[in-house]
């Protein structure tokens, strides 16, 4: 297939706000695909090269992508800024300027130069880029160059996700929705959806039984459920439960491989990936890796914990679920997370490894010498966890206690927070690893606070409202936030924020925004009519938000409001759809009632 033709696809997806069509129109490219082509092209409709946890970025700006069209067709600089302000989009300032080329590049070819693109690196790499993508430009059509461009740029706004893509699967192999949940198990396993979208293509529905655990690939990480009172943890899990400190550290997922050299692709000898033979490969850091809650990989910022693990796990591999959390050496007191979180920083590691050391928390295993453990009872992975780890102040097995009654919880979670943490987490002893999943197999109960709503949520910035009075200044005065819609895969309104932030403080959400501004919202966005934004910005920016209550709202599409919402801290280790979601709302909103 052409680029040509996938890009005509694109077009009609970006045409369509309906779900079921878009789903549609990917399901019959898929069905058109080859098995080889499947993965760049499914990559490509997403926006990248690789799935997050590979971590293969352009690292292009909009001023090096101006240069680029300024050079491949032959126009000044300041011609194609002026219409880049007009446009507010330099697909479209690319598409406008292109020659009336037609276009027989494959897929594939377009990939690879993509790929040459994106590992240019070193003295003089932003130069060379700017040529090659100028060079590319040159060879494609007006409307390849348009998204060839958002794809560089990282702006794609297709409007749909990785889910998305999981239902078009489904409908290709049986023309509804009803394999949607076996693919997404397996996508839970492996996130990696061209992959998965290229072992359906090449041997159906029966491939999916390859898809399994591997170390370097990250597994979706467990999610705790809210509860308002200790008593309701009973009432969600029967019998004696296992409590453990909730950690106020980042989420680090850590895989160990003593044997894994050779690499010969995602799923070993079976099934090789098309990708690795571009020379794609994951970096090995003594066999350790380690991913962020939001699956990427981050073993380049924590280089500190690879001799850790490869000096206090005793296994030829292992995949660990656990907490990073910044301390003082001196005290042994843990650090707040606004401290820790500055360790994921891209320069500077080393320095900033001295100044914040980390320790490990490590709360379940998930794979041990070759075995899946994700169907194992907690309590037998954790007796495991328990052998394999030899304690020391760099990693410890997060401490454990058994309860059975409410009173005896509710002395935990005091003596919990008397030791500054913030709260506990209460585990069923004889549930699988929740992959994914927001269910009461793991629940979290923090601290009370005096507010109705006793805990924080996480939002997504939407867009924002141009300042009046003062803020003329600053070009912002209010911005908009929703969460997450898992049935719609799509983000509604909850709230309009207009206070509670300082001058500088607004400065800063004015740069972030206009990072991802665009000039539409995406069509997995719903915003009602009454908050037409000034600017919409892509749904990337996380904010933590704390408000007095949750209230029913007429006005807002995910159908609450916050009362009194403000901005507590930026999430960068979180992506958007890990953000609150519709149902944990509403679960809110029932237990504020109840405190």
């Amino acid at each position: 297939m052409t680029i040509s033709q996938l890009s005509t696809t694109f077009s009609q997806i970006e045409s369509t706000s309906k779900r079921l069509e878009f789903t549609a129109i990917l399901a019959k490219i898929l069905r058109e695909l080859s098995p080889a082509e499947t993965p760049y092209a499914v990559y490509l409709s997403l926006g990248f090269l690789e799935p997050p946890f590979r971590s293969l970025q352009f690292q292009v700006a909009e001023k090096m992508l101006i240069r680029a069209i300024s050079l491949a067709f032959n126009k000044d600089q300041k011609e194609v800024l002026k219409m880049a302000d007009q446009k507010g989009d330099l697909g479209l300032v690319a598409e406008q300027f292109s020659l009336n080329n037609s276009n027989n590049l494959s897929i594939g070819e377009i990939y690879g130069a993509l790929v040459e693109i994106a590992k240019e690196s070193g003295s003089g790499s932003q130069d060379r880029k700017v040529v090659k993508i100028a060079s590319l430009y040159k060879k494609c059509d007006p409307l390849s160059t348009r998204y060839i461009s958002r794809i560089i740029l990282g702006t794609m706004r297709l409007g749909f996700s990785d889910i998305t893509v999981i239902e078009a699967l489904s409908w290709l192999l049986v023309g509804d929705k009803s394999l949607k949940a076996k693919i997404e198990e397996k996508y839970r396993i492996y996130p990696d959806i061209g992959f998965i979208a290229k072992v359906i293509k090449e041997e159906g529905v029966e491939g999916l039984g390859k898809i399994v655990v591997t170390p370097s690939v990250p597994v979706l990480p467990a999610k705790c459920a809210r509860i308002a009172t200790a008593g309701e943890a009973f009432e969600k899990i029967k019998g004696t439960v296992l409590v453990e400190d909730k950690f106020d550290g980042t989420r680090v997922q850590v895989h160990l491989d003593r044997a894994q050299n050779k690499l010969e692709g995602r799923m070993g000898k079976e099934v090789k990936f098309a990708t690795l033979d571009l020379g794609l490969k994951p970096k090995v850091e003594g066999n350790v890796w380690t991913f962020t809650r939001n699956l990427e990989e981050s073993t380049h910022q924590f280089p500190d914990l690879v001799p850790i693990i490869l000096q206090n796990v005793k296994a030829e591999s292992a995949i660990l679920d656990a907490e990073a959390i910044g301390y003082n050496p001196k005290t042994g007191e843990f650090i707040p997370f606004q401290e820790t979180i500055k360790r994921k920083r891209k320069h500077d590691i080393e320095e900033i490894s001295k100044e914040i050391p980390l320790t490990l928390r490590a709360f379940d295993l998930l794979y041990l010498n070759g075995k899946s453990l994700i169907d194992t009872p907690f309590l037998e992975r954790r007796k495991m966890l328990l052998t394999i780890i030899t304690p020391c102040e760099k990693i410890q097995v997060a401490k454990s206690v058994e309860v059975a009654t409410t009173g005896k919880l509710l002395e935990v979670f005091e003596d919990s927070i008397s030791r500054g943490l913030e709260g506990i987490v209460i585990k069923n002893p004889n549930s699988k690893y929740p992959v994914g999943n927001r269910g009461f197999a793991w629940i979290k109960f923090k601290r009370e606070e005096t507010e109705d709503l006793s805990d924080t949520i996480d939002a997504v910035v939407l867009g924002y409202f141009f300042g009046t009075g003062k803020r003329t200044d600053f070009g912002i005065g209010a911005f908009l936030i929703g969460i997450y819609d898992e049935d719609t895969d799509s983000f509604k309104t909850i709230s309009k924020i207009g206070t509670g932030l300082t001058d500088l403080e607004w400065e800063e959400l004015k740069e972030k925004c206009d990072k991802v501004k665009i000039n539409n919202p995406p069509s997995n966005v719903d915003i009602p009519k009454e908050l037409a934004c000034d600017v919409y910005t892509l749904p990337k920016i996380v904010v933590v938000i704390r408000a007095d209550n949750i209230t029913i709202s007429p006005l807002h599409t995910a159908k609450y409001a916050l009362r009194f919402p403000r901005l507590v801290l930026y999430r960068i280790d979180k992506t958007a759809t890990e953000a609150t979601t519709i149902k944990e709302i509403t679960t809110l909103f029932k237990n504020q009632k109840k405190i």
